[in-house]
């Protein structure tokens, strides 16, 4: 961008910010009408599912739907229970980096040659393009051969687990490995793996309960059961197994390997981001700013979020987990789903329908 441009995009910026009125948390509960159309979306889309609802300053309301299914597996998810979070880690992973950005460690036009210069094309892509999956690589693999459990063979296997699709960084390709890169980053910066930072500067800073690596989950009992036939979401035919699911989550080290409770997650949301004024700011700049730009050929993503002005969403998929956030940055209400019998394209339009509902949260 010319100076001239950028200092024009800064200046109306500045005003856009200064125009804003400091908004409180929202306080305002759920109405009545607002969950009973809520659970009409839910039974609309016939979700297995759980919302969690509600502002930073107050525990969520749950809204929860139970479908029927002839072998009786079905459930009410739980808000308690874990559940594979698969690409909402990237919105975890997106304000870890936030954190090197506020505390001077890192820069957006830092360079991946700085950290990784064996990596190819390293020398033109810069840290913003990881973030905004403009970086020109793409995933090598999106399943992993076994269960990868150790830092030293995550860190192996996530720096070699790419291939470049563009030479000239700048064009949207969505890939786990950029998110992948930002977390070896942030664990060579601090001298610890990345699972040791999130759990020393994000996850228990924040008091939040119920979010584990996969690792640190020795079987699946704790973990919501799926409700989809393998041979439906799997085209290789194979059982959706715990091993399976591991497997998956092998291949995307700072991007899917969290397993959280729904409750968990939205702790995230309202303590992480929406609980520290600096991040949350920073965020609301991006949202302003990528409308601002009217890039169209790119969609509007910034630290591991869709932005709409003023507002952030995020979805999840994982061999038949489901799940979407919306953020409600100036007013700080939010809302999480979690559905384990529909499509990821369903769950997105049933969040669309809820985050209408509750008057854009």
């Amino acid at each position: 961008m010319k100076p001239r441009k950028w200092l024009l995009v800064t200046l109306t910026m500045g005003l856009m910010m200064s125009l804003m009125p400091a908004v409180a948390a929202d306080s305002q509960p759920v109405t009545t009408q607002q969950r009973t159309a809520i659970e009409r979306e839910l039974r609309y889309y016939e979700a297995n599912a759980t919302v969690l609802i509600g502002n930073a300053k107050s525990q969520p309301t749950i809204i929860s739907n139970r479908v029927s299914t002839s072998d009786g597996r079905a459930q009410a998810i739980s808000a308690h229970r874990l559940f594979p979070i698969a690409s909402l880690e990237k919105g975890i992973t997106g304000v870890a980096l936030q954190q090197q950005y506020d505390q001077g460690k890192l820069s957006p036009t830092t360079k991946l040659a700085q950290y990784f210069p064996q990596v190819a094309n390293s020398n033109n892509i810069t840290v913003n393009n990881l973030a905004t999956h403009t970086s020109g690589l793409a995933d090598l693999r999106t399943v992993a051969p076994v269960p990868i459990k150790t830092t030293k063979d995550n860190v192996a296997f996530t720096a070699h687990n790419y291939r470049l699709v563009n030479n000239r960084p700048g064009s949207w390709f969505y890939a786990n490995v950029n998110y992948g890169f930002i977390a070896l980053i942030i664990s060579q910066i601090h001298h610890e793996s990345y699972h040791q930072y999130l759990e020393k500067q994000l996850i228990r800073p924040n008091n939040i309960h119920g979010m584990k690596f996969f690792e640190q989950v020795g079987n699946n009992r704790d973990v919501t059961p799926n409700l989809v036939k393998p041979n439906v979401i799997n085209n290789a035919g194979s059982a959706n197994t715990w091993i399976r699911l591991q497997r998956e989550m092998s291949a995307e080290y700072g991007a899917g390997q969290i397993l959280a409770t729904p409750l968990a997650y939205w702790q995230f949301i309202n303590r992480g981001l929406l609980g520290h004024s600096q991040i949350r700011k920073a965020y609301l700049s991006a949202t302003y700013l990528s409308a601002s730009r009217q890039v169209h050929s790119n969609p509007a993503y910034y630290n591991g979020f869709y932005l709409t002005p003023g507002e952030l969403h995020a979805n999840g998929f994982m061999d038949g987990y489901s799940c979407t956030a919306y953020v409600n940055l100036v007013k700080r209400r939010s809302f999480v789903v979690f559905a384990n019998n529909i499509s990821i394209q369903k769950c997105r339009e049933l969040a669309y329908h809820i985050n209408r509902i509750y008057a854009r949260i």
